[in-house]
């Protein structure tokens, strides 16, 4: 948008006077877009009536990309730093570890604007990934996405490194011919205590979400994560334990019972025995009556 002081611009309206004492008589506004969405607007004032040559038109596109750029990173950083807090704060809650697993993903999902990902435990006894929560990987019957996700879990469990592919396109032999316009990925291993958990992993259909940049705030998630399962797990030994304590409880109360009534019966067997050898019939009557 180009307009000159003496048009009807709103952004003119009730400045003309300012606007000469300072010697502008044009502007130019340029949208700040990021992703087909519209961030805000950029305004430059110039002196001439005529309003800046095609050359500057270029400059101010070119700044206009990265303020909208830089102000969707400043915005995912937010996202980002409250995702950390919020999976830090499941890390204390003690829920059972399914719907713990559920509420990490979905709280890390959102931290990075994208719906699809998974969260995968591996079983180190069996060397298999045996357990999983996902969103937005199986549909229309088509399990390519989990697929994708169990080799990228995979990945980064043998490396022990995150993974940032911020343009899929590029990888054309990991990406599934049903992807449905996936563009960027990323996953990293669940660590506590040095002990693999699992995996992390999230996609999108937006080019260069996950970056090399992205990386250290997607392994602070992840190894929040891990704390959060590791915490979870421990609870539910816990629990176990504590029910295995309250049978051996139980158990050891019956059986001293037992033990008790039997020792009583015994006793009055042998006492019986006497009576009866000894020919004292009324007596053994009165045991067998009590």
């Amino acid at each position: 948008l180009n307009a000159q002081i003496s048009g009807d611009c709103p952004l003119f309206d009730g400045m003309q006077t300012l606007a000469r004492a300072e010697g502008i008589r044009s502007l130019a506004c340029v949208p700040l877009v990021r992703e087909q969405r519209r961030e805000g607007i950029l305004t430059a004032y110039f002196p001439s009536p005529d309003g800046p040559p095609e050359q500057q038109i270029q400059l101010l596109n070119i700044v206009a990309t990265e303020i909208a750029s830089a102000l969707e990173s400043v915005r995912l950083r937010q996202q980002q730093m409250a995702t950390l807090y919020a999976v830090e704060g499941l890390t204390r809650s003690g829920q059972d570890l399914d719907v713990l697993l559920q509420q990490v993903l979905e709280t890390s999902l959102t931290g990075w604007s994208v719906r699809r990902g998974a969260i995968l435990l591996w079983d180190e006894g069996n060397a298999a990934w045996n357990h999983w929560v996902q969103a937005g990987l199986e549909y229309d019957g088509d399990s390519a996405l989990f697929d994708l996700a169990l080799r990228l879990a995979e990945q980064v469990r043998q490396s022990n490194q995150p993974l940032m592919i911020p343009d899929l396109s590029k990888q054309p032999a990991m990406l599934p011919q049903t992807a449905n316009g996936l563009k960027s990925a990323a996953a990293d291993v669940l660590i506590s205590s040095g002990k693999v958990l699992g995996a992390l992993v999230m996609m999108t259909e937006q080019r260069g979400r996950f970056g090399e940049t992205q990386a250290p705030f997607f392994s602070a998630i992840a190894h929040q994560a891990a704390l959060a399962i590791s915490n979870a797990q421990l609870h539910a030994q816990v629990q176990h334990m504590a029910i295995l304590d309250e049978r051996y409880r139980l158990s050891r109360e019956m059986h001293d019972g037992l033990a008790q009534t039997l020792g009583s019966l015994g006793w009055q067997l042998d006492h019986l025995g006497m009576l009866l050898e000894s020919g004292d019939l009324r007596a053994a009557e009165e045991v067998l009556a009590g």
